[in-house]
């Protein structure tokens, strides 16, 4: 599931259209974050109902918008990862 997380944020990341976040910085902090994940692949939980948040604040508060803004777009673009990304609720 890893993999699908990194494909998942990295196309998220990409279809944001602010300019209030750093992309590329946002991209490595959060490929950093997911290498450093202490849950193997099978049992890794989505990251808002994780009981561990190794996002830092900042950064935490930029992927959450990134995500808020790009969900219906990455729905529409990537079924299939997001349905991949919802079986795990």
């Amino acid at each position: 599931m890893k993999e699908t997380d990194k494909l998942t944020l990295q196309k998220m990341i990409k279809l944001y259209k602010g300019n209030d976040v750093d992309k590329e910085s946002l991209a490595a902090y959060s490929m950093d974050r997911l290498k450093k994940c202490p849950f193997n692949a099978d049992e890794k939980p989505r990251c808002v109902k994780c009981k561990i948040h190794c996002y830092d604040k900042p950064h935490q508060e930029q992927i959450i918008k990134v995500m808020r803004q790009t969900k219906i777009k990455f729905s529409l673009l990537h079924p299939l990862l997001t349905v991949r990304y919802f079986m795990r609720l």
